[in-house]
């Protein structure tokens, strides 16, 4: 069982936070549904004109992502945290869609309004003997973003 998160007099349902990720991704509709679904929300400030003409080909942004327990330096036994290893925009990515690298682009920029799916995929750690073992749980979690068509600069 994963211990409360308590932040002031709050206590969130699930101790599980939606890390800011900017460029479009972390906006009101995602930290609004994960704080609905008992998580915390959190809406970056990183790149928030995205939707600006500025969205060109080969223009690409930095994105971080932090999993749940990822800042615990001192665990104790049983505890456990989720580690981002790669994104996809595909739920079940082969070799050639894994992104390991944490920037969101287009070689050919993005040329119609849309929503498109972004795929974090964690892995799962647990603390033995005061030590973070590796474990073989691999779980994605979805994200949604938008677009807006290219402009001319």
């Amino acid at each position: 069982m994963l211990p409360n998160l308590k932040i002031g007099n709050l206590t969130a349902k699930y101790p599980i936070i939606q890390g800011g990720m900017g460029v479009g991704i972390s906006l009101s509709s995602l930290a609004g549904a994960v704080a609905k679904a008992g998580g915390i929300g959190v809406i970056s400030a990183a790149q928030p004109g995205w939707r600006d003409p500025e969205f060109y080909p080969d223009t690409f942004y930095d994105f971080k992502v932090i999993g749940a327990g990822t800042d615990n330096e001192d665990p104790e036994n049983g505890d456990i945290k989720w580690v981002p290893v790669y994104w996809s925009t595909s739920a079940n990515p082969n070799s050639n869609r894994i992104r390991s690298t944490w920037k969101i682009g287009s070689k050919e920029g993005i040329d119609q309004e849309g929503t498109f799916n972004l795929y974090v995929f964690f892995r799962k750690y647990t603390c033995k003997d005061s030590k973070w073992q590796s474990t073989d749980k691999i779980q994605s979690v979805q994200y949604k973003f938008q677009s807006a068509p290219l402009s001319e600069k």
